[in-house]
């Protein structure tokens, strides 16, 4: 066998463990239940932001209820309110968009909305899955 075929078979063995890892961890996202928060409470807008922050890629969060808002942002933020208020008027689940600054990803709650700013190389069904999963105590029947 020809030693560069040899070498590419060695990578893709040693990257077979990193791959089998990813897909369980995206299955076991998958299986996560809704994520309820009252975005009226500023301890659970705060959480929130802080909990979407921390995922891979993201540069900042919006956390926005109908009294109150949180943002944790590292320079400009882009237009959520604008782009939520055009949306809203037709109608949105979910939104993403790849602009010059990055991915900006916008999910309306009850009156409000969750807006993330991430990195152009994001992994944007993660993000998209992320903010699916967020709702509201009403939209749970509570």
């Amino acid at each position: 066998m020809p030693r560069e075929l040899k070498r590419l078979i060695g990578e893709l063995k040693a990257l077979a463990p990193q791959v089998a890892e990813e897909e369980a961890e995206e299955e076991e996202e998958a299986n996560l239940p809704p994520e309820v928060v009252d975005l009226e409470n500023p301890e659970a807008r705060h959480a929130l932001a802080r909990r979407l922050a921390r995922l891979e890629g993201v540069l900042g969060v919006v956390v926005v209820g109908q009294r109150g808002r949180e943002e944790l942002l590292a320079g400009e933020a882009p237009p959520f309110e604008a782009v939520h208020f055009l949306l809203g008027r037709q109608g949105y689940r979910a939104f993403y968009a790849l602009l010059p600054q990055g991915l900006v990803a916008l999910r309306p709650l009850e009156g409000g909305y969750v807006g993330v700013m991430a990195r152009k190389e994001a992994n944007i069904g993660r993000l998209l899955h992320a903010l699916r999963r967020i709702t509201t105590p009403t939209e749970v029947g509570g």
